[in-house]
């Protein structure tokens, strides 16, 4: 038993024996510390086996049991931005990799794309917020227009 559970059980067993002397003044000694022993006992008891159950309950409590409709929420929260997102490539990128970006009114990587990151069912579930709530300006400039509708094959940023 616990330091706090101990404290609890005796003052709960200091109230009731005061309520019993005011109620039952002549209840005799012996009977009513019986009785409080009883009371005791089986609050510590009960507070034992609760005690195992919080913390066995803890133990299973994660973010994957909340409502799949909450833990989308959360990731709009998370993910989406309100103005678009500009994305910066490094000068002469071949566009394979994307370094920076940035909102319009936020400094770059303000918003935790490193929530995607964090396990495998996160990143499906969140992914498809993340690209689809969201929308993405990119400026790229080309130095022969020729070859610009080859270049826009692009299959990922």
């Amino acid at each position: 038993m616990t330091m706090a559970q101990s404290d609890i059980t005796t003052r709960i067993r200091d109230h009731v024996a005061f309520r019993l002397r005011r109620e039952h003044p002549y209840m005799k000694t012996a009977t009513l510390e019986k009785l409080l022993d009883s009371l005791t006992s089986n609050l510590r008891d009960s507070l034992q086996y609760q005690a195992q159950e919080l913390q066995d309950t803890k133990a299973r409590a994660n973010f994957f049991m909340l409502p799949p409709e909450l833990r989308n929420r959360i990731y709009e929260l998370v993910l989406v931005a309100s103005p678009p997102l500009i994305i910066k490539l490094p000068k002469y990128s071949r566009l394979t990799k994307i370094y920076r970006w940035r909102t319009i009114d936020q400094p770059y990587g303000q918003i935790p794309i490193e929530i995607l990151r964090v396990s495998r069912q996160v990143r499906q579930e969140a992914l498809p917020i993340f690209l689809g709530a969201n929308t993405f300006e990119l400026t790229v400039l080309w130095s022969n227009p020729v070859d610009m509708p080859n270049q826009l094959e692009l299959r990922t940023l």
